[in-house]
């Protein structure tokens, strides 16, 4: 039986290696891991469906500072100390400082820290620490909640130890009875039904105005110009961090009053409308230079109303003194001259100078005449 040849197989070169992969796969990369994975996970997106990329790098961030560090004998290579990033139990942190590492603004910082804390992929605990300058409040403290993070890492995995994960999409019913063309049948899909707007969610998750100190709260801050609505939705927001986080907070005064709590929580968080500030920096300076003009008008009145007093006993003096007897006006003349030598330092008075001597001597006369009598 005759071999049937096989026609030649061509063989498919293959592309030599670029040489700028050849550099990059050479250099040492260092930093943070931004799992795939991140970029596809729903409670990482903003309302409308983009990526929140600042709370990305936030959370890879928090993630690195949380890796143990390994230190190996460089003889025989073994683990001889394993030891964490940072002193305190907690990833301790500045808002400022923390923006110019990452090179965000303050304001995308807080944002996205509150995002991922509202979402539970981390926890942000304030606390009052002393330091040799003095006791600091609220400092924060950042921690990532390990399951969360891990579902949204590993999502293809159905079963973790200890981190079970939650089928994303619901189940299709599907009809029992076979079609007569021996077709599948029809799956039934669920609609969604939109949720009544007078239906409440779980107690423990939303804030009433039942809550001890939560009517308090929200006349606090329209007293401070907050609108009613920014205010009851400030408020209640902080009251729900409060409740989930109350349980294992180490602090025995937010038990005691959890209404002074969430009151500094919304001092120190609670984000002002666009030119709020500049407008009451404004304000504030209108106010001083309206003071400022105030208090010159009034010093001015004060030394008009002293300077034409003077002029009145001035002009009282003048009047006595042309009144008394000739013989008389050369005495305190002569006596005036001698009591202020100074008005005359070269000994040549002149008229001036010899008038304001001549009310002097007439002041210490009255005086003295005063004093007898008492």
């Amino acid at each position: 039986m005759k071999s049937i040849p096989h026609a030649p197989t061509e063989r498919i070169a293959k592309p030599q290696l670029s040489k700028v992969a050849e550099a990059v796969s050479q250099m040492r990369l260092e930093g943070n891991i931004h799992p795939t994975s991140w970029f596809h996970e729903p409670r990482l997106k903003f309302p409308g469906g983009k990526t929140n990329l600042a709370a990305i790098v936030i959370l890879a961030d928090v993630m690195g500072w949380y890796r143990i560090l390994e230190i190996r004998d460089e003889r025989t290579g073994k683990t001889i100390e394993r030891r964490q990033l940072f002193e305190a139990d907690k990833l301790q942190k500045n808002y400022s400082d923390y923006a110019a590492e990452l090179g965000l603004t303050k304001r995308t910082l807080q944002d996205a820290l509150k995002f991922l804390a509202r979402q539970n992929f981390i926890t942000l605990e304030y606390r009052t620490v002393d330091t040799r300058f003095g006791r600091l409040p609220n400092i924060v403290f950042i921690e990532p909640v390990v399951e969360e993070v891990a579902k949204i890492t590993h999502p293809a995995r159905q079963t973790r130890e200890g981190l079970p994960l939650k089928r994303k999409t619901p189940r299709v019913p599907t009809e029992n009875v076979s079609r007569a063309n021996g077709e599948a049948p029809m799956p039934k899909r669920e609609t969604l039904q939109k949720r009544p707007e007078n239906s409440k969610n779980d107690s423990s998750l939303r804030a009433s105005d039942e809550d001890e100190n939560f009517s308090e709260l929200i006349s606090a801050l329209c007293a401070q110009g907050v609108p009613e609505g920014q205010a009851r939705s400030a408020a209640t927001t902080h009251a729900v961090e409060l409740r989930r986080r109350l349980s294992f907070l180490p602090f025995v005064e937010v038990r005691k009053s959890p209404g002074a709590f969430l009151m500094a929580r919304l001092d120190t968080e609670y984000h002002e409308p666009p030119g709020a500030a500049k407008k009451r920096e404004a304000a504030a300076r209108s106010v001083q230079a309206s003071r400022t003009k105030a208090n010159a008008d009034e010093t001015r009145r004060a030394e008009e109303a002293a300077q034409q007093r003077v002029q009145q006993e001035s002009a009282a003096l003048d009047a006595i003194f042309s009144s008394m007897p000739p013989q008389t006006q050369r005495v305190i003349v002569e006596d005036a001259k001698r009591a202020a030598p100074q008005l005359a330092p070269f000994g040549k008075w002149t008229p001036t100078a010899e008038q304001i001597a001549v009310r002097e001597e007439l002041r210490r006369r009255a005086a003295g005449a005063s004093a007898d009598l008492t």
